[in-house]
């Protein structure tokens, strides 16, 4: 695993869009943080960090989304080795909270079980992506603040004489 996302640590932008892709949808146990810490550790720009991070973690997790939607839950819980508890514990958030759950699709694997309940119960999209966008997108702000700090996220860009 560790020569894996050293390959996606070597692609820069693209290996942090391909990392969250693949952590939001079909492969949840690959961490996107690590590589985003990795990134900025070694001086990838913070905004386009955040930028391709969040719209590749949105992108996986849509998938994960239609897959519910054109699937059935026992069928995704097997196909995906997701665990029937987390499942459970989805499907009450998702009906308490309907689309504003997904604003929770970041967490570590509940998040996974939370966008296929998502789809299998048919949220309305368009609220379901606005919530999963924002929570993904403030979950990558947090960590980019706390890896390069909120002064160094700010400065103004130096102009050259």
């Amino acid at each position: 695993m560790d020569a894996f996302v050293d390959f996606l640590i070597s692609y820069g932008n693209a290996g942090m869009f391909l990392a969250a892709l693949l952590s939001g949808s079909i492969a949840p146990f690959i961490s996107s943080e690590a590589v985003l810490i990795a990134l900025l550790a070694v001086g990838a720009e913070p905004w386009g960090m955040l930028l391709w991070g969040t719209v590749g973690n949105v992108l996986g997790g849509i998938i994960i989304y239609y897959l519910g939607y054109i699937g059935s839950p026992q069928g995704v819980e097997r196909r995906f080795h997701i665990d029937h508890d987390k499942m459970q514990r989805a499907t009450k958030l998702v009906c308490e909270h309907g689309a504003l759950a997904a604003a929770f699709g970041w967490v570590p694997l509940l998040g996974s079980a939370i966008m296929v309940v998502l789809g299998v119960m048919r949220a309305d999209t368009a609220k379901t992506l606005l919530w999963m966008t924002l929570g993904k997108f403030l979950r990558y702000l947090v960590i980019v603040l706390s890896a390069v700090g909120i002064s160094l996220l700010v400065q103004p860009t130096p102009t050259p004489p």
